[in-house]
């Protein structure tokens, strides 16, 4: 019978994820290569692996884990839209194989279980990096895979689990550096936690020097990209307007996709999740008084807690004392891991306290929350984040099939580097592009300009509309 239970469950925690994976390799297929992806795939990857390594420029969307990947699958497979992608979406695996130990191993009511892997899946906007080139999925997944390994090893008084999340994580910072506030919690949280329960016969001051040992050669190695990163002022295009408006806010209208979700708009939400972050602590708080440091250290929400409560403490010190900003939107989604292992672990710790009818009725509610959302924001033919290049290859496709001749085109600069990865890997050969400019570029000797539908009346005149789309307007010059 136990057994039976265990297989329905992973059944429940499974189906979400496995749906999500075939939307993943659905769009990777057949999504654009889209604006921040093209420097992965034609620029960096034409560099050796340690001038990767080592950033080639001062751009910070070398996400050098990423590249370093793309770079070798590309070295094998050829320059294609889904080898360029291959790296993100296998980090879907192994995210799901650290949603798949949490959930099973502290859950135990298969629809609960179903409800937390299906939210895990709501966050539509996190789901889309699985299906392009960038680092942050992959940093998302490592960072699911530590935190499973560092929270399994507390309970159990497991050290090398606990010492074995240290370099996960330093993995998942080097996807993307915005983990490396995960990467000092962590550090932090493992060290009280070997010190508390120090075994006899010195393993502590072992434990510790290899740990330090191990810091110093990340911040070797790190050290010269977050320099060139610092030293020209790269974290320039981001704001810095404290923790509520630029991390969880923009979060939480990332989440919302511009909908409403059961008629409240993403505002009230971002107070709402205030408002349970304060209650989860006052909670947590609690917990600590009741059970003491060492107890505390072997209860999951209270790790959790403490992690995050860690990561919030240092991103506002660099802030304070760096003048860095805080974490936004995209670069912010380690806080969505860590929200959502809260939630996990604030049900696991009442599961056992509910009412059956109340049990019930908070899996029910959670459920139906996700599938409205869903079912509201889902889109199969674009991405959130730069949706703009959603027609690139129907424009391009278009533009080859009028004429044999090659045809010169103009665009406005952010269709521009998606555009350029299919003339420069020859997936456009009747297409030249005119080189990258803010301005758009209007000459004779130019067949067509592809531009945003709100450009149109300011070339009222110059250019007629050949063809719209649902994100630009392909146009030639008026000979009238």
């Amino acid at each position: 019978m136990q057994i039976k239970a265990i297989q329905i469950s992973t059944f429940c925690i499974l189906t979400p994820l496995v749906i999500a994976l075939v939307s993943i390799v659905y769009k990777a297929c057949t999504i654009p290569i889209t604006h921040d992806e093209v420097a992965t795939a034609v620029h960096y990857s034409r560099y050796s692996a340690w001038e990767i390594m080592m950033y080639p420029d001062n751009w910070p969307n070398n996400h050098i884990l990423n590249t370093l990947l793309t770079k070798f699958n590309l070295a094998v497979f050829g320059q294609e839209k889904i080898v360029v992608r291959l790296a993100s979406m296998l980090s879907w695996v192994l995210a799901a194989f650290g949603i798949h130990k949490i959930l099973k191993k502290w859950i135990r009511h298969p629809l609960t279980c179903l409800a937390f892997s299906l939210f895990f899946v709501s966050f539509l906007y996190s789901l889309d990096f699985y299906s392009l080139s960038r680092g942050y999925a992959m940093s998302n997944a490592l960072l699911i895979v530590s935190a499973s390994s560092f929270l399994q090893g507390a309970v159990d008084t497991n050290h090398r689990r606990i010492l074995a999340a240290i370099p996960i994580a330093m993995l998942a910072a080097y996807a993307s550096f915005t983990a490396l506030h995960y990467v000092l919690a962590l550090v932090k949280m493992c060290v009280i936690y070997l010190f508390v329960f120090r075994k006899r016969g010195g393993h502590f001051w072992q434990q510790l020097l290899g740990i330090s040992i191990g810091l110093l050669g990340y911040a070797a190695l790190i050290y010269t990209p977050i320099k060139k990163m610092t030293s020209t002022n790269q974290f320039q295009y981001w704001t810095n307007n404290g923790f509520y408006q630029d991390t969880l806010s923009s979060l939480v209208r990332k989440y919302c996709t511009g909908y409403t979700i059961l008629g409240v708009e993403a505002k009230t939400w971002s107070v709402i999740i205030l408002i349970s972050l304060l209650l989860i602590s006052t909670y947590v708080i609690s917990k600590l008084v009741r059970l003491g440091l060492r107890a505390s250290l072997k209860d999951p929400l209270v790790l959790v807690f403490t992690l995050t409560f860690a990561m919030f403490c240092i991103n506002s010190g660099q802030s304070i004392l760096l003048d860095t900003p805080f974490l936004s939107g995209r670069t912010a989604q380690s806080y969505w891991v860590m929200y959502w292992l809260l939630m996990v672990f604030v049900f696991y710790s009442v599961q056992d306290s509910l009412a059956w009818i109340w049990l019930t009725m908070l899996q029910l509610c959670l459920l139906l929350f996700c599938i409205v959302h869903i079912q509201q924001s889902y889109r199969s033919d674009q991405v959130r984040e730069w949706y703009y290049d959603t027609n690139n290859e129907e424009v391009l496709d278009f533009i080859q099939r009028q004429d044999s001749e090659r045809q010169v085109v103009s665009c406005h600069w952010k269709f521009h580097p998606s555009l350029l990865y299919y003339c420069s890997t020859g997936k456009a050969k009747g297409v030249d592009l005119m080189p990258y400019s803010k301005t758009l570029v209007v000459a004779d000797s130019i067949d067509y300009y592809y531009i945003f539908s709100n450009e149109v009346e300011q070339y009222k005149g110059k250019l007629q509309v050949v063809k719209r789309y649902e994100q630009g307007v392909l146009c030639k010059h008026n000979r009238e």
